[in-house]
């Protein structure tokens, strides 16, 4: 800010000369206690604001007191005609936040022009309210920006409050219609009544604006609090009581007005103008989420917030505030909505703009799931050949019939697929030499694609896991010797800072490789498509067909090679437990580096022809309700996690065409289950279990029984036996001990040789030892009791961390995120297990909750640690491997 020249501080003087003489003509302006106004050092002036000509009338009356400048909005900063003057007057510019800007650093902005000002020993103008009165009293609630800049105000600084009465009703004020003047036409239209009044007849309004020093009443109350500064300011406003509104006539020859205040002034209308419609319910995600914001950004504390409440009168918002409100909800929510922000003035319309009511809808691709129902049996794997084997024979048949649908592709027939994986078979033996080839995308088409296609070209597919760190992710690059890995451009981009710089070398984008590919690799891969038994397949069921990683919740992930016939095996028995008809459309949203993912969702759909919807965000639960909407989605295969995000993002009805879901990978809570049997009535939530090393499904609840916390029946032609932990032996039904499997779904071993064989051997034939704890009914359905590696030895008898676990999380738990983890290590001399929270929880409340559940005396938490977040995988499981990492580090 500069020194202003005198021309320009005569011609300020001239144009506040003209513009009082001007305003005179409509308005009688009454100034009171002029002397209080301070004129040998800088004054912060304070006013109410009742109409848009209040700043006009205001600074125009003040500048002969004072060397004023003025805050200005852009929207007149701007001005093309404006513009200059004020710049080289030194006016303070801010965002117009109520015209729809959505800078939410205009706060600092605000503050730091007006400390520049004051070192220029100039005066400054603050509306405190942020905006024009709504009433015929003032609010300023909870608003933010005459408390700081009072905050931070310097010693020698007047504050002085200003009272303006009058200009209730005014046609500049929003009692005329409701809503904030046109400036453009209220001016147009005041031209044409002065003319219309002769200049010197228009009635005139009486405007009393009074002056008061409260420098020393701010000072005071700004230490207090916010809440305490704006209800003084508040006080000192409204001394006088509700003004009513005065409608003044504009011609000296008509009759008084008779006006009253627009019914949106006196009572709220359902919906703004500007907004679309909006529902009469929304998720509990969605109210719970934005309450969360609100509360949050308003300084509230946990207080509940109804739908119906205020943004402005009920719950204190300014401009500012809502405009931080706002861009929160949009990245909280991932959605965008240009209505303006003066639109928002009740909590629905945050609610709407969480839950994309507000915001022009992605148009999904068009889907023909939901219109046809071609096959009249059931999902079941017919033959024991390797997948690409049996890839082929399924695409041979029904050739125009749409099988795999996502957002990026739309829809693709089992001809259009069988073309492009031909080709891009052809691309992958170009660019890849070695057998493994990295893939690492999320549920796609352009995945599975990726997948066959690997297969065609006579590789093995890697499918590594982005989600995991640098160091767990090049871990698993080198385990499996991978050179290059295939992937996408916008997906890379989204993820570029979690990958290492050795990964980003070996990257290959996988659309730029095929916006490229030769007329001729083009060609022999549509040859290859029109002559599928030419086509040359090498893999058998004894060779590699893909290569997981284990979860890595306990140690750095292990490399598993599944082969053909473990994942075949696989599919087959587990079908054999199930009956689903072949016209289910099954819903993919599981990352395929995920072993149920990979197996279900990937090679499922290629080897049965079974119609399927890829959705690459498990986490987003408003985009796969409209995606499950979209293809009439039937059979939905997730972990509890997401499930919890999809029913907590959706209403019944988005959901009506669900009639399975299959559950896997962690425990079904109560909870969980009661909202699914609450919004899905019709629906069957069938709870399985598997391991990467098993391909991975091992039991499954058949469609005709479910039970309780049972994870189901072993599938067919797979063993279980449970062992005693310390003999060995084997136990009879309701016996908890070690589970083993056997069966031709499970592994041979690890990739790394020198990992410990996690074989046992029973009656001379090797059983796969999971580390799971459990039992068997006479029924053969398992239950799942605990896992050995989460037991720790303390005074020679065995604790189990996931009970202790599971006693915190029904206490202090929560729905909406995970709250409390538990890990302990007994390798020091002395034991101790560990609460890792995002709580305030102390080490006497956890034990006496201990003690009440009825836990083992010797099983005490020996340190609480509080975190701001509990750290997950991909997968949404607990990392243990990090917090026993803590806990032994840090225990000593």
């Amino acid at each position: 800010m500069k020194e202003r020249h005198f021309i320009v501080k005569a011609i300020a003087q001239f144009i506040f000369f003209i513009g009082r003489l001007l305003l005179s003509l409509r308005y009688k302006v009454v100034m009171v206690n002029t002397d209080s106004i301070d004129k040998k050092r800088p004054v912060l002036f304070l006013p109410n604001h009742q109409a848009v000509v209040d700043p006009m009338i205001l600074v125009s009356h003040i500048y002969p007191y004072k060397n004023i400048v003025p805050v200005v909005t852009s929207t007149y900063y701007d001005l093309p005609i404006l513009n200059r003057f004020f710049k080289n007057w030194g006016a303070v510019r801010v965002s117009d936040i109520e015209r729809g800007s959505r800078n939410v650093n205009v706060l600092n902005d605000i503050s730091t022009a007006v400390k520049t000002a004051f070192n220029y020993q100039r005066s400054i103008v603050i509306y405190p309210s942020g905006q024009i009165a709504e009433q015929g009293f003032e609010k300023i609630l909870n608003k933010k920006a005459a408390y700081q800049i009072v905050s931070e105000l310097p010693g020698n600084v007047q504050v002085v409050g200003v009272k303006i009465k009058g200009l209730w009703g005014s046609r500049w004020s929003k009692a005329w219609t409701g809503k904030p003047p046109a400036f453009a036409s209220n001016v147009l239209k005041g031209m044409l009544m002065c003319l219309a009044n002769f200049l010197f007849f228009m009635p005139r309004r009486k405007v009393e604006i009074s002056f008061e020093d409260i420098t020393e009443r701010c000072k005071k109350e700004v230490v207090d609090s916010r809440k305490s500064f704006n209800q003084y300011l508040e006080k000192f406003y409204n001394s006088k009581g509700v003004e009513k509104p005065l409608f003044l006539k504009g011609f000296f020859y008509t009759t008084s007005l008779k006006r009253k205040l627009p019914s949106s002034l006196l009572n709220e209308p359902s919906e703004k103008e500007g907004l679309h419609v909006i529902p009469e319910s929304f998720p509990l995600a969605i109210t719970k989420g934005v309450n969360k914001i609100i509360n949050k950004k308003l300084e509230r504390g946990e207080v509940d917030v109804s739908k119906e409440d205020h943004l402005v009168n009920d719950l204190g918002a300014d401009s500012l505030s809502l405009v931080e409100i706002i861009s929160e909800i949009e990245s909280e929510f991932k959605v965008s909505s240009d209505v303006e922000i003066s639109v928002f003035t009740n909590v629905k319309h945050l609610y709407a703009l969480a839950n994309g009511n507000l915001q022009e809808n992605k148009i999904l691709p068009d889907c023909s799931f939901g219109r046809r129902a071609p096959f009249y049996d059931f999902i079941k794997i017919k033959n024991l050949d390797s997948i690409p084997k049996q890839f082929i024979k399924r695409s041979s048949s029904h050739k125009g019939l749409p099988v795999f649908y996502d957002a990026v592709m739309g829809e693709s027939t089992r001809g259009e697929f069988f073309l492009k994986a031909c080709v891009v078979a052809e691309i992958i033996k170009k660019k890849c030499k070695a057998d493994h080839v990295g893939i690492m995308l999320p549920a796609l088409q352009s995945t599975s694609l990726l997948i066959v296609s690997t297969y065609l070209a006579g590789k093995v597919p890697v499918m590594l896991n982005w989600t995991v760190g640098n160091k767990v992710l090049e871990h698993c690059v080198k385990e499996a010797s991978v050179e290059h890995v295939f992937t996408a451009t916008s997906f890379v981009e989204k993820i570029k800072d979690q990958l290492p710089q050795s990964i980003h070398s070996k990257l290959i984008m996988m659309e730029k490789e095929v916006a490229k590919a030769s007329v001729v690799t083009k060609i022999i891969g549509l040859v290859k498509s029109k002559f599928p038994k030419a086509l040359r397949i090498r893999q058998e069921l004894d060779d590699t067909a893909v290569i997981l990683f284990t979860s890595g919740s306990e140690n750095l992930p292990k490399a598993v090679p599944l082969t053909h016939g473990n994942i075949v095996h696989d599919l087959s028995s587990t079908l054999t437990t199930v009956d689903f008809s072949r016209n289910e459309k099954l819903m993919a949203i599981l990352p395929p580096f995920h072993s149920f993912g990979f197996t279900v969702l990937s090679i499922l759909p290629l080897i049965t022809g079974v119609r399927t919807a890829y959705y690459p965000d498990p986490t987003d639960g408003k985009g796969i309700v409209a995606m499950i909407k979209q293809t009439s989605a039937s059979l939905l295969v997730v972990a509890p996690s997401f499930l919890k995000i999809i029913l907590s993002n959706a209403n019944s009805d988005e959901l009506s065409s669900v009639k399975y879901v299959v559950s896997g990978a962690e425990a079904l809570s109560s909870d969980l289950k009661k909202l699914f049997q609450e919004m899905l009535p019709k629906a069957l939530l069938i709870e399985g279990y598997g391991i990467t090393e098993c391909a991975p499904v091992l039991s499954l609840n058949p469609l005709q029984k479910q039970k309780d916390r049972s994870v189901g029946q072993v599938i067919k032609d797979v063993d279980c036996k449970i062992l005693d932990l310390e003999t060995n032996e084997i136990l009879s039904p309701n016996q908890e001990g070690m589970i083993c499997f056997r069966g031709e779904n499970i592994f041979k071993g690890y990739l790394n040789k020198s990992i410990e064989s996690p074989f046992i051997q029973i009656h001379k034939e090797w059983y796969y030892k999971t580390g799971d704890l459990g039992y068997l009914d006479n029924e053969n359905y398992l239950f799942i009791t605990g896992r050995l590696k989460r037991f720790i030895k303390i005074a020679g008898e065995m604790i189990s961390l996931p009970s202790i676990e599971q006693i915190l999380l029904e206490n202090f738990g929560s729905e909406d995120e995970i709250t409390v983890a538990v890990e302990g290590s007994d390798k020091s001399s002395a034991p101790q297990i560990v609460l890792f929270t995002i709580k305030n929880i102390s080490i006497k409340e956890a034990n006496d909750c201990l003690r009440k559940n009825n836990a083992p005396p010797i099983a005490k938490i020996s340190r609480v640690e509080i975190l701001p977040e509990i750290p997950v995988l991909g997968t949404g499981k607990v990392n243990y491997k990090l917090l026993k990492d803590k806990v032994e580090n840090e225990g000593g």
